[in-house]
């Protein structure tokens, strides 16, 4: 079980972690809507005030900026278009996530991400005392249902310890869920299926 933050509020009725959602368009949002439906507590902010809107109905916790949604959560997740988004979100713009993060918490970047962004976001995080894991989807277009989840594969880079602590709010996420290695080893695999998959389209 994670350790709860001392300025987060307190453990669900389901004894689970608490959780924090950057960004909730297409997949994040979806995300957020699964987790709640599992019965997870859920914070979201996104800088679309209907995108949160959408969720508010299912249980959602809206919040006002990214600092509100770490004090608020133990596991964030950041689903947001590019690199610069991330590093705009989580170290750059007003109120961003580093200044809401606490010591023990864990951070989990699901967008497809650059190589040197997440080890430039890893870095942060260690200094702050937070987890992180990078754990993009091999593969997530719009309209795209799994079987089971919200994708196909979670490509997860991190600890060990990190990626076993997550990884069942990561089995709610996708039919399988993959471990590729150290930190930035899930953005490398998921580039490389990127690449192979435009390699065979233009074939």
């Amino acid at each position: 079980m994670l350790t709860s933050n001392s300025n987060s509020t307190t453990q669900s009725s389901f004894n689970r972690p608490i959780l924090g959602i950057i960004g909730c368009g297409n997949i994040g949002g979806r995300q957020a809507a699964n987790f709640l439906a599992h019965g997870y507590e859920v914070y979201v902010y996104d800088i679309n005030p209907d995108s949160m809107a959408e969720l508010q109905p299912l249980g959602a916790h809206i919040t006002d900026s990214c600092a509100e949604v770490a004090l608020s959560s133990q596991v964030i997740f950041t689903s947001l278009p590019t690199p610069t988004d991330v590093v705009s979100a989580v170290m750059e713009c007003e109120h961003n996530l580093c200044q809401g993060l606490q010591p023990g918490s864990i951070y989990v970047d699901i967008t497809t991400n650059s190589v040197e962004t997440v080890l430039k976001l890893h870095q942060t995080m260690e200094e702050l005392g937070v987890e992180m894991l990078d754990a993009p989807f091999n593969d997530c277009p719009i309209g795209v249902e799994s079987q089971r989840g919200m994708g196909l594969a979670v490509l997860a880079g991190g600890s060990k310890e990190t990626f076993s602590r997550v990884g069942p709010l990561l089995q709610l996420m996708a039919d399988s869920v993959l471990y590729c290695g150290e930190i930035s080893s899930g953005t490398k695999c998921k580039l490389i299926h990127n690449a192979v998959n435009a390699t065979a389209q233009q074939a």
